[in-house]
């Protein structure tokens, strides 16, 4: 898998709306030391949901053979 995180690989992030509904984004993540880091900017509406419930999942794959991925859960911490 380190390869998967050490290349560009695509990342897309589910949170949910106030209502429930999944909301899927694209997003940019690195990988710093035993942590994922997803960045946004600070006025990003992601940021809000993820205030409002922490809930999320990131999923990271790759689009080219073998399709490898990996998805994290709920493991949200907001720092600045």
């Amino acid at each position: 898998m380190q390869s998967l995180l050490d290349a560009p690989s695509p990342a897309v992030i589910t949170l949910y709306r106030a209502d429930g509904e999944a909301l899927l984004s694209p997003v940019w993540f690195r990988v710093n030391a035993d942590a994922f880091e997803v960045v946004m900017a600070i006025g990003d509406l992601k940021l809000g949901h993820l205030r409002r419930d922490p809930r999320c999942v990131l999923l990271i794959f790759e689009t080219l053979p073998p399709f490898r991925g990996v998805q994290v859960e709920d493991v949200f911490v907001l720092q600045q």
